[in-house]
């Protein structure tokens, strides 16, 4: 049989002892629907405001100083050198005009650059009688400078003094600047060497001690007759003169004869001190047609003099005495012949030695009745001296005058007159014979005076001798004319 199971119509479940399946009510509940976002109505756009103009003034925020002689804006600066300014402003600024700051050491600096930025820079170059313990600013003078909306500059709080100290001193170098040296250039020449002629120009450099300054139009007298003008080298320590040569401007070798350097001075104002200046640029330079046939002939250099009461070329001789010239060549010189020196004096001084050697000697023996209040070459008599290559002395321009004074004054022995007999010479006789005595032996006689070389004895001297102390010397050798030796 069947269990039988309880239950309730409707109840859901099945009766029975294997049960049923229960069926369960839906319990979830359909969505809830949500109403759409509420729209909000476009706003009305709103009128731009607009911007307000700028008008505040740019200012200056601080000064710098840098430049020659100048470390962290401190040091001293001279004529000449250069200062540079550096303006740091609050704002960038564009700069119209010319610009400057007035300094108070009575300088300027002017404006150079910077417009666009917010830094301005100046320049100031010492000028002469521009001193000041410590460099600032006395003026601003900026009134082309402005912001971009174009507003001036306030300087109610600028500062006029840079950081540092710097010192700008004009005063200190009194010392007068000098010429160290001239050369020659140009077209026609090699290291100063050369032949120009006219219509050719030759530029004349010429170097100083000190960094110069021009004013006005120097110029170079030439021994040529022609000048040389300045073209250039203002602020450096050498200047330039050109030379443009002339018809009938000659010269054996070019050289300065005269410095006209007016309105020329150093960084301190101070002028040009010429004295020992050198007129010679290096080299041979021929100017026109006096050229010598080779423009590097050999050339003297010096002459000096030397012998027994003569020193450092000072002295005086007199008849008999020997002097020595000593004559200096640039090069070695060889010797083929008998050169001679003519001499003021009319003397004569013949060579002796030195052949082989840039210094040749000559001997001059003074002669009875020859002068000269200072002994001076007036000729050079240099056939058969060359150099070692076979080229003659070129003489133009050489010295004449040796070094000290040295007078030749053939009565410097007390009237001295030296006189012969036979093969004996006298040291000298200091006077003439006595009052009332003539040449003429048989009319007079005289107290002897002469010192002998030897000893001599009472006797007659009647022995021949040369004329070359005229009638005196005849009067002496006259078989009338008789030596008493005195008595002990």
């Amino acid at each position: 049989g069947v269990s039988g199971g309880s239950g309730s119509p409707g109840s859901g479940s099945t009766g029975g002892s294997t049960g049923g399946t229960t069926v369960t009510n839906p319990t979830t509940n359909p969505p809830v629907v949500v109403n759409p976002p509420t729209t909000t109505d476009p706003t009305t756009p709103t009128t731009p405001t607009t911007p307000a103009k700028d008008t505040t003034r740019p200012t200056v925020q601080w000064v710098a100083a840098n430049g020659t002689n100048t470390t962290n804006g401190t040091g001293t600066v001279h004529v000449g050198d250069t200062v540079y300014l550096t303006l740091k402003l609050s704002e960038a600024v564009t700069v119209s005009g010319t610009p400057t700051l007035s300094l108070n050491d009575k300088g300027t600096a002017s404006y150079v650059s910077g417009t666009g930025t917010d830094v301005l820079q100046f320049e100031y170059k010492v000028a002469a009688g521009q001193n000041t313990a410590d460099l600032a600013i006395k003026t601003y003078n900026l009134s082309g400078v402005k912001d971009l909306a174009g507003n001036a500059l306030d300087l109610s709080s600028a500062p006029y003094q840079p950081a540092g100290t710097l010192a700008v001193d004009t005063k200190t170098n009194t010392t007068a600047p000098q010429v160290q040296w001239i050369a020659a250039t140009g077209s026609k020449l090699q290291n100063g060497n050369g032949t120009v002629s006219a219509g050719d120009t030759v530029r004349l450099s010429v170097n100083f001690n000190d960094v110069m300054t021009v004013n006005g139009t120097p110029s170079l007298s030439l021994n040529s007759k022609g000048t040389a003008k300045y073209v250039g080298g203002s602020g450096t320590n050498t200047l330039q003169f050109d030379y443009k040569v002339a018809a009938g401007e000659t010269a054996a070798d070019l050289e300065v004869s005269g410095y006209n350097l007016t309105g020329v001075k150093d960084r301190a104002g101070n002028a040009v001190n010429v004295d020992g200046a050198p007129h010679q640029p290096g080299g041979v330079l021929a100017v026109g047609s006096t050229t010598p046939k080779d423009a590097f002939a050999p050339q003297v250099q010096w002459i000096s003099t030397s012998g027994s009461g003569i020193h450092n070329g000072h002295g005086t001789v007199g008849t008999g005495d020997t002097v020595w010239l000593s004559v200096n060549f640039k090069d070695a010189m060889t010797v083929d012949g008998k050169p001679t020196l003519s001499l003021n004096s009319n003397g004569t001084a013949n060579y002796v030695s030195g052949s082989g050697t840039n210094t040749l000697q000559f001997k001059y023996v003074v002669g009875a009745g020859e002068k000269a209040a200072d002994l001076e070459v007036s000729g050079y008599n240099l056939n058969g001296v060359t150099d070692g290559a076979g080229r003659s002395v070129n003489v133009d321009g050489a010295p004449h005058q040796p070094g000290g004074v040295l007078a030749i004054d053939a009565g410097s022995r007390s009237g001295a007159t030296d006189f012969s007999f036979g093969n004996r010479r006298t040291v000298g006789y200091p006077g003439f014979q006595e009052s009332g005595a003539s040449l003429t032996p048989s009319t007079s006689t005289a107290m002897s005076r002469l010192a002998l070389l030897d000893q001599y004895a009472a006797s007659s001297f009647a022995t021949p001798a040369s004329t070359s102390t005229g009638a005196a010397q005849g009067w002496w050798n006259n078989s009338a004319q008789t030596l008493a030796k005195p008595q002990a």
